[in-house]
């Protein structure tokens, strides 16, 4: 049986604890992922080494000036394609448009073999003047734009994952709308339940991750998940395991002010 290990994490390049090969490193041997999702992430950081050995794909220069980092999909083990426009009816649409930086699409491959499709994008805290509003929900639903025109693309196998910067109660139902699944929320009867979680919506049952820091690092910040990753429909009979947050990742805030979630699928 093959499988195939997809993982989410915001490394905070805008002020690292940590320089990137350490982070590489803590990647490969402790997330140990075949694709990643990476947030506030560059590809290359002055002294500290590259993605080498990897495919990565990624918006040169970042977001913008000030915003040097973006979304970065990196694999060691599959073949990414990047996917810049798909056809639209008559026509073709372009994507990554909205918000330059923030969305990165591939279609997977092992060989000559099709798996699927990733989409790694990022909620980025501004508002339709590009101002900042502290959240995720201008941008995140301006980018489910993008989403729906890959999957109406004849893509049936997708995965999107990324820094949302949004609570649960305010994105689940975004993504069921298109067709995808919360996978957090979709085995959250695996987990016990994160006790006083922010922007829940679902009540004490929720199983979601503490995937933001959000206070002091002895742990008595507010326990909140920005972090998801979802799938199309098709892909629920092989979802295998999902993990994540500081639960599964207690030291993941010695590197960044996020923790990973992670999915294992299996075929």
């Amino acid at each position: 049986m093959s499988s195939i290990r997809i993982a989410t994490w915001n490394v905070k390049s805008i002020a690292p604890r940590q320089p990137l090969n350490a982070r590489r490193e803590w990647i490969e041997q402790v997330i140990n992922p075949d694709i990643i999702v990476l947030t506030e992430a560059k590809a290359q950081e002055k002294g500290s080494g590259t993605w080498d050995g990897w495919t990565s794909l990624y918006r040169q220069g970042g977001i913008d000036s000030k915003r040097p980092w973006g979304t970065v999909l990196a694999s060691s083990r599959y073949q990414l394609e990047q996917i810049t426009t798909v056809k639209k009816k008559f026509s073709k649409y372009e994507l990554d448009t909205h918000f330059p930086g923030a969305l990165v699409a591939a279609d997977v491959y092992e060989g000559q073999e099709s798996w699927g499709t990733i989409v790694g994008m990022y909620g980025l805290t501004v508002d339709r003047n590009g101002d900042s509003n502290g959240s995720g929900r201008y941008s995140v639903p301006t980018l489910m734009n993008d989403l729906e025109a890959i999957l109406k693309s004849g893509r049936t196998r997708v995965v999107v994952a990324g820094d949302l910067n949004l609570h649960p109660q305010n994105v689940t139902h975004l993504f069921t709308e298109i067709g995808l699944v919360d996978l957090i929320h979709y085995t959250s009867e695996d987990r016990e339940n994160l006790k006083d979680c922010v922007g829940c919506g679902v009540g004490h049952e929720c199983g979601h991750l503490w995937t933001h820091k959000n206070g002091n690092a002895d742990g008595n910040g507010k326990a909140q998940q920005l972090d998801y990753i979802f799938a199309s429909k098709d892909l629920l009979d092989e979802v295998d395991v999902v993990t994540g947050g500081i639960q599964d990742f207690p030291d993941a805030w010695s590197l960044s002010d996020h923790a990973p979630v992670v999915v294992d699928f299996v075929r």
